[in-house]
C-alpha cells in the first residue's frame, strides 16, 4: 500500500479509475483505490507541487506486460525515459505542463532492467511514480 498526493481528486480518481482501479472517496479530501491486490491511499493537498514529488511504491506482478497492456488502453503518453533526475529537456516539458494545468501523466516503457527485473513505471497527473515489475529468472 501507498500513500499518495494530489492536487485534485477527482483528476487522480478519474486517471486511475480509467487504469482499471476501483475508487471510493471515503472523505472529501481522501481517497482510496484498489486494483486486485494493490490498494493506493491519496490525500488531497491543493498546495502541492507536482514536480517537488517523492512519493513512490512498487508493485511486484506475476505479468508485468499484461499490467502495462491493460495501462495502455487508458491512452498516456508512453515515454522512454518517462522521468530521471537531470533530464533537462522532459523537466522543462513537465513545467511547461504544471504551468499550464495539462496532466503530467505518463507511462514509460517495459524493459528489463540490470537488477533481474522487468518492469515499467507510471507517473500519474501529480507526478507520482507507481512501479510494477516481474522477477526475471536467474542464471
Amino acid at each position: 500500500m501507498a500513500i499518495f498526493v494530489s492536487r485534485n481528486l477527482d483528476v487522480a480518481q478519474s486517471l486511475y479509475e480509467s487504469l482499471g482501479f476501483v475508487a471510493d472517496r471515503i472523505q472529501s479530501d481522501y481517497l482510496l483505490l484498489w486494483r486486485g491486490e494493490v490498494m493506493l491511499h491519496i490525500a488531497e493537498v491543493p498546495g502541492h507541487d507536482p514536480l517537488a514529488s517523492t512519493c513512490a511504491a512498487f508493485v511486484v506482478t506475476d505479468d508485468v506486460d499484461r499490467v502495462f497492456a491493460d495501462f495502455s488502453r487508458a491512452g498516456l503518453e508512453v515515454l522512454e525515459r518517462p522521468g530521471y533526475p537531470g533530464d533537462a529537456a522532459l523537466d522543462e516539458e513537465l513545467r511547461r505542463r504544471r504551468d499550464a494545468g495539462a496532466s503530467l501523466a505518463r507511462l514509460g516503457v517495459v524493459e528489463d532492467k540490470p537488477w533481474g527485473i522487468r518492469e515499467f513505471a507510471l507517473l500519474d497527473a501529480d507526478n507520482n511514480l507507481l512501479r510494477y515489475g516481474t522477477f526475471l529468472p536467474r542464471g
